[in-house]
């Protein structure tokens, strides 16, 4: 299964497995994300508490609530992002002729994945603080190099298309996922 992070091409022409190895992968960068994001709950809530005076109560409470809401909130966007990007993918792909099953572009879809397990420690290491850091926004810019790299052959072989075609399906919503990223970056730092 590694095999998809070097060779995308090789593993996607041979693979034919069912849903557990995609929906592992989904589950694994979930949870992770979401330990992660609950790692930074204490950046938030000091963030919170130089701005606005909280008693102690509030501030546990705040703590609480932002503990859950960002483990539930995390773990629920994972998943509808992987399915949002498999619809979009799948849509656009249709536009070229594309043809096979939306579930096979879904299952294709969560190895993209892969490189946010892999990178999360590197990103967790440099995106500790609220405010982005150059780093992260070079690493966030790697992560979606190497997804839109496996996304282009898993695209490829779950619609039936040309690379090149795939190539185009998978620009789309990755230039338009990593610009919002940058404008994200870009606020954030003027903040």
């Amino acid at each position: 299964m590694l095999r998809v992070l070097y060779d995308p091409d090789g593993f996607f022409k041979d693979y034919r497995n069912g849903w557990i190895p995609s929906i592992a992968i989904v589950v694994i960068c979930a949870v992770i994300n979401a330990v992660l994001g609950y790692l930074k709950v204490p950046a938030i809530l000091e963030e919170a508490l130089s701005r606005y005076p909280l008693t102690q109560d509030q501030a546990e409470m705040l703590r609480a609530f932002l503990g859950v809401q960002v483990i539930v909130s995390t773990i629920v966007g994972v998943f509808l992002g992987w399915i949002i990007l498999a619809g979009v993918l799948h849509l656009l792909s249709a536009i070229f002729k594309g043809e096979g099953e939306f579930s096979r572009t879904l299952k294709n879809t969560a190895f993209s994945l892969l490189p946010s397990i892999i990178l999360s420690p590197i990103t967790f290491a440099y995106a500790t603080s609220l405010k982005p850091t150059p780093e992260a926004l070079i690493i966030g810019l790697a992560n979606y190099l190497w997804q839109s790299y496996i996304l282009v052959f898993a695209l490829k072989y779950a619609r039936n298309i040309e690379t090149k075609k795939a190539v185009v399906c998978v620009a789309i919503p990755i230039v338009i996922m990593y610009s919002l990223s940058l404008l994200g970056f870009l606020r954030m730092r003027n903040l």
